[in-house]
């Protein structure tokens, strides 16, 4: 099913565009497809093929300026050509005015227009993230997202487990929280996927026995982080339900494919007397070891055992690495 958002979610981010709406009210409900904006200044000289269905239109300063050399009798006809195209939404920039055949056909054919005191450029940047950012594939996800050691890492696990303990004793290591339980996951192009929390969610984290608790309270907004890219998960395993053979010198690569984006994936035992957050800790410093200096210390000790004439004990380790 193809993403898209209404025009009126424009007006939810006015404090950001800057824009207030003068015209074309009743098309607030249009829906915006695509993130690209287009800003077309030969459409009012009769390129109309040069604009795009279901992009906004930008207009600034070369086009007002044109456009108040004609008589309206002339901009009725310039006019009515652009909307022979399925135009969402029009913005015009640098706080102008637009002439009055243009709102008189935003109106007649529902084409919200807003007017926006941002620089045309500085509107571009701004209008084209929102709408990478609202229309981006998105999932959602049940597990902890945090920031450690600058690794984006996602904690997955059954129920009850303690990803929510786990992440709290980590925010107390100095790491920082962007989601507990529900982490919205949305896949930026090429190849990134980029995890936040829900709104309804944000800054809390659920502690069994002690209730839903503030994050930022606590620990301060260092603690917290709005959005993170998604790097590593960690998916915790109760050591003694789990069937399968359990990897001991990490010599298997797992990866995770979310968007058709592969992420490194590690298994983790979960028992008594295993300092988990720890192990998280350490796993996101082997992961920037193996990512940024191409270091992986179980191959770098396999390769001194077979370099120093270990062969009885290389065959042992990797015969018998499994729990």
């Amino acid at each position: 099913m193809q993403n898209f958002i209404e025009v009126e979610k424009l007006l939810s981010k006015k404090d950001i565009l800057k824009i207030e709406l003068i015209g074309g009210e009743k098309g607030l409900k249009n829906k915006i497809f695509l993130p690209k904006i287009q800003k077309k200044g030969l459409i009012f000289a009769g390129f109309v093929e040069a604009l795009k269905d279901e992009r906004i239109l930008i207009i600034g300063n070369t086009e007002i300026s044109y456009l108040k050399q004609f008589s309206d009798f002339e901009l009725d006809e310039k006019v009515d050509l652009i909307f022979t195209k399925k135009i969402p939404a029009i913005i015009v920039t640098n706080n102008l005015n637009p002439p009055k055949s243009l709102i008189k056909y935003c109106n007649r054919f529902n084409v919200p227009i807003f007017k926006s005191s941002l620089p045309t450029s500085e509107l571009i940047q701004r209008v084209t993230k929102i709408l990478e950012d609202e229309l981006s594939p998105k999932q959602y996800l049940h597990g902890v997202m945090l920031d450690i050691h600058g690794v984006g890492t996602l904690i997955e696990g059954e129920s009850g487990i303690g990803k929510s303990e786990i992440a709290l004793e980590l925010i107390q290591r100095g790491h920082r929280l962007v989601a507990d339980d529900i982490v919205c996951i949305k896949f930026i192009p090429p190849d990134f996927i980029i995890a936040e929390c829900v709104d309804e969610l944000k800054y809390h984290i659920e502690i069994r026995g002690l209730g839903i608790i503030n994050i930022e309270e606590l620990f301060g907004i260092s603690a917290l982080r709005d959005k993170k890219r998604l790097d590593l998960i960690v998916h915790l395993i109760k050591l003694e339900e789990n069937l399968t053979p359990i990897e001991r010198l990490g010599l298997e690569d797992k990866k995770k494919k979310i968007f058709g984006v592969e992420i490194p994936l590690i298994n983790l035992p979960v028992s008594s007397g295993r300092n988990i957050a720890m192990l998280i800790e350490l796993a996101a410093r082997i992961f920037l070891l193996k990512k940024y200096v191409n270091y992986n210390p179980t191959e770098r000790f396999l390769d001194k055992l077979y370099k120093n004439g270990k062969n009885w004990m290389l065959y042992n380790f990797r015969n018998f690495r499994k729990w």
